[in-house]
């Protein structure tokens, strides 16, 4: 179990990120870039971002908020004061990156739009991440990540035919969106490297999605229909329910993967069938080829099941369950999931991904309570005085 304190060369050790961000797509972004080496200072309002208060509540660091904003610090900062500007603007020259995730706008009724930030630090590297982009009909919009599931068309190909669209347990627009932030971070550092010029990142949940659902437009427009419980085009696909009341999911993509499971299925005699010999002769009968592998799946466990298709190659993967995934032995050998001491509670967190072999990065602090840097950050890294940063306390700037 880890407390926070890892060592680890990060690959964007030296990077400096002024973070604005708050909930899920912007912290996301930040987040993986402090866990490769990066220091990000956020920056927050008095009240904290809103995220440290979502359910279960455990003081000010509720929720989500550790795994999204581990290898921070915190400090708080009224921006609508001049005070407050000025202080944003000295961290502007101090940053290499800022992050934010206000809706388009705000940065500039603020005072910070991206030309005003370019100014100030021409290096500087702005990424916004936002519901629909900068631009387009969209971009004024309030979005999260519900919204950006619908839009995306996630929702459309998510759930059963016979049921209202479905949208994905997981937090899809969200993580996605602040991924896309992420990369266009990292691509911008290098052209910022290379060049010792910044740019304005926009990156968007909306954006994000249609990356996920670039492979499935395409085979719809091509003819093979994508609604909620289509078999898109393969046979036998599907999640079974084996004997003992487990769901598996079994994917025999190609042809070869037909003729072994076919006999699996004790339907060897059909392997030849012009009818079910090839991909796409199969994906026309799907709903008859899926019935055949649920119907054998019933007659097994999950382990029988998973022990018959491991011995052929088969892709299998039984659905796992919250409490399966954090005690899943491979994501715990790996390091995907690993326990840390979070202010005395033990949380089990998702690792540093991905995986470097030089310079892999690590949780080196825990997710910051309200402010807890200020001090730090204020007095050492901007160089206000001890008598400024209590009359900054006093005025309720910071």
């Amino acid at each position: 179990m880890t407390s926070g304190s890892s060592s680890a060369r990060g690959a964007l050790d030296g990077v400096k990120i002024l973070d604005l961000t708050r909930f899920g797509a912007g912290p996301i972004c930040t987040q993986l870039l402090g866990d490769m080496g990066a220091e990000v200072i956020k920056v927050e309002e008095a009240s904290g971002d809103p995220a440290r208060f979502s359910a279960p509540a455990k003081g000010d660091t509720g929720g989500y908020f550790p795994l999204l904003n581990r290898n921070k610090k915190s400090v708080t900062l009224d921006l609508r004061k001049p005070e407050g500007k000025e202080l944003l603007r000295k961290l502007i020259l101090w940053a290499d990156m800022l992050a934010e995730n206000f809706r388009p706008g705000t940065m500039a009724r603020l005072g910070f739009p991206y030309d005003k930030v370019h100014e100030i630090n021409p290096r500087l590297v702005m990424v916004s991440i936002t519901g629909f982009g900068q631009t387009g009909p969209y971009a004024e919009r309030a979005a999260f990540d519900g919204v950006g599931q619908a839009m995306g068309g996630l929702m459309s190909i998510t759930g059963y035919a016979d049921r209202p669209p479905a949208r994905t347990g997981a937090l899809a627009g969200d993580m996605t969106g602040g991924m896309m932030g992420t990369i266009g971070a990292l691509l911008a550092l290098y052209h910022q490297e290379a060049t010792g010029q910044g740019q304005h990142v926009d990156a968007s949940i909306f954006d994000g999605l249609l990356e996920l659902m670039g492979v499935r437009i395409m085979t719809e427009v091509r003819g093979v229909p994508c609604g909620r419980g289509e078999s898109q085009g393969a046979a036998p696909v599907d999640t079974v329910l084996t004997r003992d009341g487990k769901y598996v999911v079994v994917m025999a993509q190609n042809d070869n993967h037909w003729q072994i499971v076919a006999r699996l299925m004790g339907k060897a005699g059909m392997i030849d069938d012009p009818r079910y010999k090839t991909r796409a002769e199969r994906g026309k009968r799907a709903a008859e080829v899926n019935a055949w592998l649920r119907d054998w799946a019933a007659t097994l466990t999950s382990q029988e099941l998973q022990q018959a298709l491991d011995k052929e190659g088969i892709a299998y993967g039984p659905v796992q369950t919250i409490s399966d995934l954090v005690v899943d032995e491979h994501a715990r050998q790996r390091g995907a999931i690993v326990d840390v001491d979070h202010w005395g509670e033990v949380l089990p967190l998702v690792g540093v991904l991905p995986k470097l072999s030089e310079t892999p990065g690590g949780i080196r602090t825990l997710a910051p309570h309200i402010g807890q840097h200020n001090e730090e950050v204020y007095r050492s890294v901007l160089g206000v005085s001890a008598a400024e940063f209590e009359e900054l306390k006093q005025k309720k700037v910071i």
